[in-house]
C-alpha cells in the first residue's frame, strides 16, 4: 500500500512539474530575402530548423478540410506566427516573412504534395512579392519561384493573394493552439 502511495505522489509531482514548464514558442527566423529564397532553403527551415506541423493551423479552418483543385480533395493549412500576429489587418496585406503552407490530400487521405507561399520583400512586386513552391511529400521541390498558375489563381482575392480568410477579419473562436 505504501509503495502505491509513493508511486501516486511521485507521478503527481512529475505531472505538476511538467504542467509548470513554459509553453515553447516557435522559433523566430530572419525573413528570407530575394537573394536567398529557394524551395530548398524554405524546406530546410520548415522541417529541420523548425517543424511546420507544429505551427498553428489556419484559425477557424483547422484540421483536414475540403479542398479544391489544384490542391487536392482535402487539405490542412499551417501558418507561421508572423502571419498569425498580422491579422486582423485593415489594409489586407500580409507582412514580409508571412508563411502559409498547405498539405494537399487525395480523396483517400493520401498526402499528395505540400504547397507554400512566403512573402519576400521586393521578390516579385507584380504578384504581391510572394514566393510559391510545391513539394513532393518527401520534400523534393516540384516547382518554385514566380509561378504564374499560383499568382493568377490567388490574385483575385483582393486580400494579398490569400484566399482562405479576409485579412481584415479577426479570427473568431481561435484559441491559439494547434489542433
Amino acid at each position: 500500500m505504501m509503495k502505491q502511495i509513493k508511486k501516486i505522489i511521485g507521478l503527481s509531482a512529475l505531472a505538476l512539474l511538467l504542467a509548470c514548464q513554459p509553453v515553447k514558442k516557435l522559433a523566430v527566423f530572419p525573413d528570407f530575402t530575394k537573394e536567398n529564397i529557394s524551395g530548398a532553403a524554405l524546406w530546410q527551415r520548415i522541417t529541420t530548423e523548425s517543424n511546420y506541423q507544429q505551427y498553428p493551423m489556419w484559425p477557424a479552418h483547422s484540421g483536414l478540410q475540403l479542398g479544391m483543385s489544384p490542391h487536392g480533395r482535402y487539405h490542412k493549412v499551417f501558418i507561421n506566427e508572423k502571419l498569425l500576429a498580422a491579422v486582423p489587418n485593415a489594409a489586407r496585406m500580409a507582412p514580409n516573412g508571412a508563411l502559409c503552407l498547405k498539405e494537399n490530400y487525395s480523396a483517400s487521405n493520401e498526402l499528395l504534395s505540400i504547397t507554400g507561399m512566403v512573402k519576400v520583400a521586393d521578390y516579385n512586386p507584380q504578384a504581391g512579392d510572394w514566393f510559391w513552391v510545391m513539394y513532393a511529400p518527401n520534400g523534393k521541390v516540384g516547382v518554385e519561384g514566380k509561378i504564374a498558375m499560383c499568382s493568377n489563381c490567388h490574385a483575385g482575392s483582393n486580400n494579398d493573394y490569400i484566399t482562405i480568410w479576409k485579412l481584415d477579419k479577426p479570427f473568431t473562436g481561435f484559441t491559439g493552439k494547434k489542433e
